[in-house]
């Protein structure tokens, strides 16, 4: 997601933290992966496996 706004970094941010809080967790980086994967197909993009690499 090469492409990416102040909104949609502010919408993963704040998915990553609910989603984090469902799990009684921190937010973590597979917190952020699981919101930009999210975002991403709102989106309608596909990340990419180099996009990610190294995420988690």
């Amino acid at each position: 997601m090469s492409d990416v706004t102040g909104g949609n970094i502010r919408n993963i941010a704040l998915n990553a933290a609910f989603i984090a809080a469902d799990a009684g967790e921190p937010v973590m980086m597979k917190h952020l992966l699981q919101a930009t994967k999210s975002e991403s197909l709102k989106l309608g993009k596909i990340l990419t496996d180099s996009e990610i690499r190294g995420w988690v």
